[in-house]
């Protein structure tokens, strides 16, 4: 059975997504007889140099993902905005796209990918488990991207950045990462570290792996390994504390 899709023209936003929504309100402009029972007028009234549309006509539509398919969120379209309107043939279910890449009037986006690592010929549903994801958000000053070990892979990973508070992390489900505070000037790292080059280092660090440095090593504060260090020279300015007697 073909599903047919009638093309009802441009519309106007009048009511925005809401967050984690798919839906807006809109008012049609060009008048269609297929709707004109659901619809009163709509005026458009210039208001010093402004146009302010005064509508009284309301039609609830959701977003169609239109060669996106692996996008989530819908587009952060704002009240005024013309977007198309489309209706599936017999029946009240109305949908919108952008009418065309309006990058220059996006405001605050927040954007989310999903995509399936579900395994071929498998009937789960997917999860967060079988999906790796990529969110990327001005509106809430954080960028996110997660995999997953659904196809045996070795090891999943997080990495973020967190604006707000000026933090970027990598984890695995491992155990191991990093985590730079940018405010705070301090980089963590839960792995063992190897440096085949130089190292100058002016501040003090707490390793708690092991330290491998393959070049010349500048300390001007202190130092303090847990693990075992093998370093092939060391010139410190500071306090260097290490569980283990260089080799």
């Amino acid at each position: 059975m073909d599903i047919l899709v009638e093309d009802l023209g441009p519309a106007v936003v009048v009511t925005p997504a809401v967050e984690n929504s798919l839906d807006i309100e809109v008012t049609p402009i060009s008048k269609t007889s297929s709707i004109s029972g659901k619809l009163s007028s709509w005026v458009r009234v210039l208001k010093g140099g402004s146009t302010d549309m005064k509508m009284d006509a309301k039609l609830s539509a959701f977003w169609n993902p239109i060669n996106q398919d692996n996008r989530v969120t819908c587009p952060s379209v704002h009240k005024g905005e013309i977007v198309n309107l489309y209706r599936y043939v017999g029946t009240d279910l109305y949908y919108w796209t952008t009418t065309v890449h309006n990058y220059k009037i996006r405001r605050l986006d927040h954007v989310e990918y999903d995509y399936s690592a579900i395994p071929m010929d498998s009937t789960e549903e997917p999860t967060d488990k079988n999906r790796w994801k990529l969110m990327i958000s001005p509106l809430h000053k954080l960028a996110m991207f997660t995999t997953t070990r659904a196809n045996r892979e070795v090891t999943a990973y997080k990495v973020g950045i967190d604006a707000n508070t000026g933090i970027l992390h990598v984890e695995t489900d491992r155990g191991t990462g990093f985590r730079l505070d940018s405010v705070g000037n301090r980089l963590t790292i839960d792995a063992d570290v190897t440096i085949n080059g130089n190292l100058q280092h002016n501040g003090s660090s707490v390793v708690t792996g092991s330290v491998a440095i393959g070049g010349s090593s500048k300390i001007g504060g202190s130092f303090k390994v847990k693990g075992s260090t093998k370093m092939a020279s060391v010139n410190t300015g500071g306090l260097v504390s290490t569980s283990f007697n260089y080799p």
